[in-house]
């Protein structure tokens, strides 16, 4: 087997104790027969499971090498020191091809051991590769690190080769959690996209927990510091035959431990169902249609966005309290006024309130950053609608970064992206930070009247675009994620 070693650079972890000696000595790491076994649950063909006994404690490093044409290695080493029985997944493994990776285990005594195997795999159901086309790479390539959307299930590295995918029962894969597993919904009497609960899954398939929701979930399932769950819910049981009966209107706070709801929030009583709501779908009782939320720990606060009702409202945690709303100030009840953000420039001065571009329109994906910023991906559905209906806005969708001073009640437009108007997807979309950097993960995730999307962009905040791509185009999808393969592990 011919392996490009003379490209390999491996790092390995500082470990104290290694000895003294000038030279590092290397030798074979024995592995049996059946230490590598392709898939071991049947629903992530491009992950394998490794197992063999450590010669003696030490830390792992992984390689899987990039294909000769087009290719990036994808590699990881293992935080922290192994010994005993060693269970460990690969990762990054290529489709219908005969992957040469590289396993080297560094033992406390400074010795290295090092194997040199093949792991074959299959061809996948679908041809995911030929539906990704790259539009923009300006990113170095970044050891594990891949994108995905939620409902593909099949996750992608930056030249656009799939390097994972999941074939089980999920209708959304929403995020990496901290142990390194997945969270997503079970695709199983599923009624639209209402699911009865959600399952944590680990990258090699195995469901490890599921949470039963009585009146099923939808559109968000977020873990909290605590380790619990926000889960976006329904005030009554799901079903396409009521009428009437309001839906997509409930948080709750499921614990992680023993699946029961601790605590919950009924946006009937903190917000106003009344309120006219945009006419995004036929469903007039779905009167909120809450799509996402997200935890504050520097307040003990949760904020939401309401894709009916046009707005991201803040409510305190402990009480349910409506804190503010950020949204279109047209057809509000009196007693919400003392609640609404008022507009102004980069200089605090007031603009008027019926100003189109500032107030998001239909918008997903609430994202508390700090200093009282926060992120959401603008729909732009039926923008203007709150003010004169008369005069028809443009419809265009975009990642927004608003700037909220809690003490004055003001809200200020501190950044978007637009890709020029270009685009417009009138439900679902997403924004992540990209963690250290100064820029964001956007997906126009939904689909486009001129199906450009499902989209995925990483931009920083000049407006440069640092990475593009688009898969499966003229499908409808839910969320982007990057994340690292073996991240948490």
């Amino acid at each position: 087997m011919h392996l490009r070693l003379n490209l390999i650079i491996l790092s390995f972890l500082s470990i104290a104790g290694c000895g003294g000696n000038s030279t590092t000595e290397t030798r074979d790491l024995e592995l049996p027969s059946g230490s590598i076994t392709i898939d071991p649950y049947g629903d992530a063909p491009l992950s394998a499971q490794l197992q063999f006994e450590a010669p003696e404690p030490g830390v792992l490093s992984i390689r899987v090498l990039g294909k000769e044409i087009e290719g990036i290695d994808i590699y990881h080493s293992h935080d922290g020191l192994l010994s005993g029985v060693v269970n460990h997944p690969i990762l990054g493994l290529y489709a219908n091809h005969v992957n040469e990776v590289v396993i080297k285990f560094k033992g406390i005594s400074g010795t290295i051991y090092e194997a040199e195997t093949s792991i074959a795999t299959q061809a996948l159901p679908f041809d995911y590769e030929s539906s990704i086309e790259i539009i923009t790479n300006n990113i170095a390539d970044e050891g594990s690190m891949v994108y995905m959307f939620s409902r593909q299930k099949f996750a992608f590295d930056s030249r656009g080769a799939v390097r994972w995918l999941y074939l089980g029962k999920s209708l959304d894969i929403f995020r990496k959690l901290p142990n390194g597993n997945l969270l997503a919904d079970l695709d199983e009497n599923t009624i639209r996209y209402h699911s009865p609960a959600f399952i944590e899954i680990s990258m090699l398939g195995q469901e490890i927990r599921r949470y039963s929701i009585d009146n099923y979930l939808h559109h968000e399932v977020r873990r909290l510091p605590s380790g619990n769950y926000l889960v976006a819910s329904n005030s009554s049981l799901y079903s396409l035959e009521a009428q009437g009966v309001p839906e997509e209107d409930v948080l709750l706070e499921v614990d992680s431990s023993t699946g029961a709801i601790v605590k919950s929030w009924d946006f009937n009583s903190i917000l106003d169902p009344e309120r006219p709501s945009i006419p995004s779908n036929n469903r007039l009782y779905d009167w909120l249609h809450l799509n996402s939320a997200a935890y504050d720990a520097t307040d003990n606060s949760i904020y939401i966005t309401s894709q009916k009702q046009s707005l991201v409202a803040k409510i305190d945690y402990e009480t349910g309290q409506l804190l503010w709303i950020l949204g279109a100030h047209e057809k509000w009840k009196e007693s919400f006024q003392d609640k609404l953000l008022t507009a102004v420039n980069e200089l605090g001065e007031p603009i008027p309130v019926d100003t189109v571009d500032f107030w998001p329109y239909g918008p997903h994906a609430v994202l508390p950053l700090s200093d009282g910023r926060l992120a959401l991906y603008d729909n732009g559905s039926y923008r203007g609608w709150y003010g004169d209906e008369s005069v028809p806005a443009e419809s265009y969708s975009r990642a927004v970064e608003y700037k909220v001073d809690e003490a004055n009640k003001t809200v200020q437009l501190s950044w978007e992206f637009s890709a020029d108007r270009n685009i417009f997807t009138p439900s679902t979309g997403d924004i992540d930070s990209l963690g250290n950097t100064d820029g964001f993960l956007v997906g126009f995730a939904g689909r486009s009247a001129d199906s450009v999307t499902p989209r995925v962009v990483e931009v920083d905040r000049s407006g440069s675009v640092i990475f593009e791509a688009v898969s499966l185009p003229g499908t409808q999808d839910y969320r982007v994620e990057k994340f690292d393969l073996y991240g948490g592990l």
